[in-house]
Parts: structure tokens; C-alpha cells; sequence
């Protein structure tokens, strides 16, 4: 999902995702990186403060805002076999999310413990972070900037897909109880 906003960073500085190779790195190996391991790093929370205002490193893109780089994604069976399971689902991801992840939940103190622990992150870190904000809305153009992008990478073959069978709205509209 961050290889739109890398593309169009990329764009501004005369390099494509078609002359670089990405691999995820876990948190402790942002050492990489520090060690010159690999050349660049997209970093996300809290991970990008080790190294955020340090000499020899520049910001060149981040999360576009409004915009979720995340998705609950779902195969046939919960599409198409199972929907009522498939909006179960979602509608219990969106209550823990909202119910453990409302608002600045990073004001509960023992709930910032139990995600480091969980996380095997610093505390200090996480807590120097805005907490997340969660959007269930996948904005109209998402899908063609994603498969530009990951065509631009080489993971995605044949005919670009248009957004009305990418996407599918009304599982998500059911679990909120949006009617239409």
C-alpha cells in the first residue's frame, strides 16, 4: 500500500519504483539502515523516530492524508460463499478497533504498555507518537493508484482491474449499519 506515495515522491526526484527493490524489514532491523545496509527505509510509527532530525536523513514521503494504506481484504468464501461471516468479521474488527483504538487511546497507560510488550517496541517511542486514526471509507482512485504502483514493481500482471471489482463497499457499509 505505501507504493503510490513512494511512486509519486519518486516522481518529484527523477526515479521510479521500476529502478528499486523492496523488501520489509522487521523493527530491529532499521539497524540496516542506520549501518548502511540498505539505502532507503519506509518507516512507520514509532519505528521512523530512531532516526527522525538525525543527520544524513531525509523525509521524502509519508501516508497521504485521508487516506488509509491498510485493508481488511477478503478471497471468494467471505465474499461470495460466506458474506454473512464475511461482515462478521469486519464488524468486529471495527469494534476492537474502536474500542480499544478510539480516539487518543494512547492516554491509557497500561493499554501503551500492553502494546509494547505486544509489539516488542520501545514504550517511550510509542507513547512520542499520534495515536492511529482508522478510516473504513477507501477512497474513489485508490485501486488505480495502487496497480500502477505495483505494476510500476513488477508484482502485478495483465489488465489493470477496474475499482468496481476491487473494491466492495456494501460489506463494510452493513458492518457500520449504513443503509442505502
Amino acid at each position: 500500500m505505501i507504493a503510490y506515495p513512494m511512486e509519486q515522491a519518486l516522481e518529484q526526484h527523477s526515479g521510479d519504483l521500476d529502478r528499486i527493490r523492496c523488501q520489509q524489514l522487521g523493527y530491529a532491523d532499521v539497524l540496516a539502515l542506520e549501518n548502511g545496509g540498505v539505502d532507503s527505509a519506509w518507516l512507520l510509527d514509532p519505528v521512523w523516530r530512531r532516526v527522525d532530525g538525525e543527520a544524513g536523513y531525509a523525509f521524502l514521503c509519508g501516508q497521504p492524508p485521508g487516506e488509509p494504506l491498510g485493508g481488511m481484504l477478503y478471497g471468494p468464501s467471505l465474499l461470495n460463499d460466506d458474506v454473512d461471516a464475511g461482515v462478521a468479521l469486519l464488524r468486529a474488527y471495527i469494534r476492537t478497533v474502536n474500542t480499544y483504538f478510539a480516539a487518543d487511546y494512547k492516554k491509557n497507560e497500561s493499554f501503551v504498555t500492553y502494546l509494547a510488550k505486544l509489539l516488542e517496541a520501545d514504550e517511550t517511542m510509542l507513547r512520542s507518537t499520534p495515536s492511529l486514526r482508522m478510516d473504513w471509507e477507501i477512497r474513489a482512485g485508490t485501486t488505480d493508484r495502487l496497480q500502477s504502483a505495483y505494476r510500476a514493481q513488477g508484482v502485478a500482471e495483465g489488465d489493470s482491474l477496474p475499482e468496481s471489482q476491487t473494491v466492495t463497499r456494501s460489506l463494510y457499509e452493513e458492518a457500520v449499519g449504513h443503509r442505502r
